[in-house]
C-alpha cells in the first residue's frame, strides 16, 4: 500500500478528512496535519519529514488552497523531491492558476460521486496516473499527452521491425512466425479491483441524520474534539491481546474526569466503537440508541468526533464525545 501525504487548506478540512479516512480504511498509510497549527522549527521538520517519507502527495485543490502559503510551499517541496502529486479539485479553481498543478492530471470532485473520486485516486496510486477515459479526469496534461505520443511511437517502431524481419524469415524456408502482443505487454489494465466503499462518518453526516429525524444539529467543541482525537490515539496504541476498558484513557480516567481536567464544565458522555471494517453511520446511531431512550439525542448540543484505522491491528476506531455546558 502507498504512503500518502495530504496537503490542504484548513478551510477545506472536512473534505481532506473524508479522503484521509477512506484511504486509511483501504490500508494506505496516510498523514495530514490535523492540528491546523503552523510555525516553529519542529512543525516544519515534521511536515518535511512526512513529505519525504510519502510516495504520493494528494492536494485538495480549491481557491482556498491557491491562497494558502502552506499548500504552495508543500507543493513546491514535494515537486522538488520528485513525489507523485494528485490534485483533487473540489471547486471551480483552474489548475492553470498554479505552475505545478497546471502540468498534472486533475481528479474532478466538483460534480462526481465520492466513490468515483476515491476510485480515481486509488487508480493513480496503483498505476501512477489516472486513465484518460476516467469520468473524474478534468483534463490531460501536456506531459500526459507526450507520454501517449511516445508510447504510440514505440509500438509503431516495433511493428516496422517485425514487418521487416518476417519476410526474411520466410525466405530462409523457416515456418511463418506469429507474434502476438497481449494487452498487458502494451499497458496495464486501467480498471482497478472493485471494492465496496463505505462513506466515512463526519459531523456533517451526523447532523444531516439529526436534521432528517427532527433533532437540532450538534456544534463541534474544541475541548470535546481534542478528547475524541486523543482517545482514538489511546485506543489504537493498545495491544489487542491486553484486556482494557475502552471507555477509559491510558491513566484510567473516565470521560467525565478527562473533560473536567481539560476545563469543560458540564455534562459529557462518550461512545466508542471498534470494528473490523468501516462502520456506516447507521451503526453509530444504533450504538448511541443503546444507551437509553430518545433523550440521549436531545440532551446534548456539543460534540467531538474522530475515527481512524490502525494498520498494525487492522481495526477501525470510532470515538464520539457529546456534551452540554452548565
Amino acid at each position: 500500500m502507498s504512503k500518502v501525504f495530504i496537503s490542504y487548506s484548513s478551510q477545506d478540512k472536512n473534505y481532506a478528512d473524508l479522503i484521509h479516512g477512506t484511504l486509511e480504511a483501504a490500508g494506505h498509510r496516510v498523514w495530514m496535519d490535523r492540528t491546523g497549527l503552523h510555525g516553529g522549527d519542529a512543525w516544519l521538520q515534521a511536515i518535511q519529514q512526512n513529505i519525504l517519507e510519502a510516495d504520493t502527495m494528494i492536494v485538495i485543490w480549491s481557491a482556498n488552497a491557491l491562497q494558502s502559503r502552506w499548500v504552495r510551499d508543500e507543493l513546491t517541496f514535494a515537486h522538488s523531491r520528485g513525489k507523485q502529486i494528485i490534485p483533487v479539485q473540489i471547486d471551480g479553481t483552474d489548475g492553470s492558476e498554479h505552475i505545478i498543478i497546471n502540468a498534472l492530471q486533475m481528479v474532478n470532485a466538483t460534480d462526481a460521486e465520492f466513490e468515483h473520486v476515491v476510485e480515481a485516486i486509488e487508480q493513480a496510486l496503483v498505476y501512477g496516473e489516472i486513465a484518460v477515459d476516467h469520468p473524474t479526469l478534468r483534463r490531460t496534461s501536456r506531459t500526459g499527452r507526450w507520454r501517449w505520443v511516445g508510447l504510440v511511437g514505440v509500438l509503431a517502431a516495433v511493428l516496422v521491425v517485425l514487418l521487416g524481419i518476417l519476410p526474411l524469415l520466410r525466405s530462409a524456408n523457416n515456418p511463418p512466425v506469429t507474434v502476438t502482443l497481449s494487452p498487458s505487454m502494451i499497458m496495464p489494465s486501467s480498471t482497478p479491483p472493485t471494492q465496496t466503499v463505505v462513506a466515512p462518518i463526519t459531523l456533517d453526516a451526523i447532523n444531516a441524520w439529526r436534521q432528517e429525524n427532527g433533532y437540532a444539529p450538534l456544534t463541534s467543541d474544541p475541548i470535546l474534539s481534542t478528547i475524541a482525537d486523543r482517545h482514538v490515539s489511546d485506543l489504537r496504541s493498545r495491544p489487542l491481546s491486553e484486556p482494557y476498558n475502552e471507555y477509559r484513557d491510558l491513566e484510567g480516567r473516565s470521560v467525565q474526569e478527562i473533560a473536567a481536567a481539560a476545563g469543560f464544565e458540564g455534562e459529557v458522555e462518550m461512545f466508542v466503537k471498534i470494528t473490523d471494517s468501516p462502520m456506516p453511520l447507521s451503526e453509530l446511531i444504533d450504538e448511541i440508541g443503546k444507551r437509553g431512550d430518545e433523550d440521549v439525542q436531545t440532551r446534548y448540543d456539543l460534540v467531538g468526533f474522530d475515527w481512524t484505522r490502525s494498520v498494525a491491528t487492522g481495526k477501525h476506531y470510532y470515538v464520539l464525545v457529546m456534551g452540554r455546558k452548565n
